[in-house]
């Protein structure tokens, strides 16, 4: 990135955070976390019932509050302010997944069901099996792939890694449509997608990527993925998506240490932090590490 892009950034991150209100940083709650939690059985419904009995030993009330409590100042204002969290038997919208919108967030049973897998076996299907859609796309060669995931814990806190992944995610879409980061990232995500090597055959649902790797592809797109402007596959598929996963994998990476490798043939051929330190990443990270601060 040439010193006039870099001047451009920095004088257009300035004039935002002038129009950006004080109270925006405050983030002290009015009300517990918890109360905000309501279960559903579709988005159709308004009033609250009791979650099951496998949904109360997950704990998804505390799960949230220690998410809370390690979060930054930002974020902790961020859901300080989201209306409900809602968890549903079913989303008629998006069904299996989660995801925001207005000052609402959404899980399905189906994505909490998959917070109860071993983070290594959640963050491999991520990694080397990732489909949105209803037919699983996994890399040709998956098997000869090895995964191998270093985290931290937090003491008295475990944390549920897919779940705080998750979470953070869909609270960048909110923090993105109050426009905190909106014109300034996503005139840097159009010059990436110019000039990436990322180039992906995707299956589109309106905004929404449905497939995120093309069929028959091999884990050489993994060392691609390492030295592109993307962070992940799924960053590839549109703005929206691209600034949610740079906010999310920046935030587990920097506040819960999460680094994890891929080998072929016991050869490591991706790892997190190497990616994440990458020259072409920077420029989208400093732009969520300015928003963070």
């Amino acid at each position: 990135m040439n010193l006039n892009i870099k001047a451009f950034l920095k004088i257009t991150l300035t004039i935002c955070y002038l129009f950006i209100p004080m109270q925006a940083f405050a983030f002290n709650c009015q009300v517990p976390i918890a109360s905000k939690v309501c279960y559903i059985d579709t988005e159709n419904d308004n009033i609250c019932a009791s979650p099951p009995n496998w949904l109360k030993a997950f704990d998804f009330e505390g799960q949230l509050t220690k998410i809370y409590a390690i979060s930054p100042p930002l974020v902790q204002q961020t859901i300080c302010n989201i209306d409900y969290i809602y968890v549903a038997k079913q989303l008629i919208k998006l069904p299996n997944s989660a995801y925001a919108i207005d000052n609402k967030i959404y899980f399905s049973w189906a994505s909490i069901n998959r917070f109860y897998r071993p983070y290594k076996g959640y963050r491999w299907n991520k990694e080397v099996a990732y489909s949105l859609g209803s037919t699983p796309t996994q890399f040709s060669d998956w098997e000869a792939l090895g995964f191998s995931l270093k985290r931290i814990s937090h003491g008295d806190l475990p944390i549920n890694y897919a779940l705080a992944n998750t979470l953070f995610h869909e609270l960048a879409h909110v923090i993105r449509n109050q426009n905190f980061s909106r014109p300034v990232f996503e005139n840097l995500a159009k010059h990436s997608k110019q000039n990436s090597v990322i180039k992906f055959d995707k299956a589109l649902n309106g905004n929404r990527c449905k497939r995120a790797l093309p069929y028959g592809a091999n884990s050489n797109l993994l060392k691609q993925l390492e030295t592109s402007e993307y962070v992940s596959f799924y960053a590839a598929c549109n703005l929206a998506e691209d600034f949610a996963e740079t906010f999310s994998t920046y935030l587990m990476q920097h506040l819960l240490k999460l680094d994890y490798s891929v080998f072929k043939n016991g050869k490591q051929i991706y790892n997190l932090k190497r990616h994440l330190d990458n020259l072409k990443m920077q420029p989208k990270l400093d732009i969520v590490r300015q928003i963070l601060e």
